[in-house]
């Protein structure tokens, strides 16, 4: 019973760690996607939609499934 409990345990933690290096992840693909997405808006603020295209594509790049971006 307790190798069960042990293994179960194991187990669960080490869901808990790949859980942890996805968030770390997602979150260094969203600080990667700032700067482009800052540059497209602000050449899109000025009219330069052939920039802000550039950029906008550079984002979507680097996270192609971000509703937030994409949208």
């Amino acid at each position: 019973m307790m190798k069960r409990m042990e293994d179960l345990e194991a187990r669960e933690a080490a869901g808990e760690r790949a859980k942890d290096q996805e968030e770390e992840e997602e979150e260094s693909t969203e600080a990667q996607a700032a700067a482009p997405t800052a540059k497209g808006n602000d050449a899109f603020s000025r009219r330069c939609f052939q920039a802000s295209n550039k950029y906008y594509l550079q984002v979507i790049e680097l996270d192609p499934i971000s509703h937030v971006r994409v949208n």
